[in-house]
């Protein structure tokens, strides 16, 4: 039997879930709001966890090879931190940026690049969630919305959205604990 190789893919399994089990707790807490009645939803911590870790690894990587001095494994190194940074960028730029507030009157959502957007409760003609890309589509009848499904709280997005439309939490069949 190969031990190593056993343990290797047990440790990844156990971390994965772990991950997973993480962020699902996180968005299935409900979250309170705030002294003028809105609720502002975030991501969780581990975005920004795991997009300085990438950009750190990058970097480690590109200083290393460096260090030896062959134009092969700098390349090598440079291909490294491009896939690193393509990874991290976007999970600290998540993380700072997607931001949804809520309250009785409207939803409002600020997309991983900050751009934000406001709609209606009774301005929603459809809500949906996409599993395969994580997200929950708030479609109007001029914009649309995308809500991440690990934000801390998206239960209290949900029970909102119970409360102010017509759909309800197991339309949208969402994996939440």
């Amino acid at each position: 039997m190969d031990w190593d190789n056993i343990l290797f893919y047990g440790v990844i399994s156990f971390v994965v879930s772990l991950a997973i089990g993480f962020l699902n707790k996180g968005s299935s807490q409900p979250v309170q709001a705030n002294s003028d009645g809105t609720v502002e939803l975030h991501l969780p911590k581990i975005y920004q966890i795991l997009g300085y870790t990438l950009l750190a690894l990058g970097i480690i990587f590109v200083m290393s090879f460096w260090y030896f001095q062959e134009v092969e494994l700098l390349i090598f190194g440079l291909i490294i931190c491009l896939f690193c940074c393509a990874l991290g960028i976007p999970l600290l730029l998540y993380y700072k940026n997607h931001i949804v507030k809520l309250d009785d009157e409207c939803l409002e959502v600020s997309n991983w690049l900050g751009k934000s957007n406001k709609i209606q409760w009774s301005e929603i003609a459809q809500i949906s969630f996409h599993p395969f890309k994580g997200y929950i589509k708030v479609q109007g009848l001029e914009r649309k919305l995308l809500l991440h499904q690990h934000l801390v709280g998206l239960k209290t997005f949900l029970l909102k959205m119970e409360q102010h439309t017509k759909w309800r939490i197991s339309d949208l069949k969402i994996p939440m604990p």
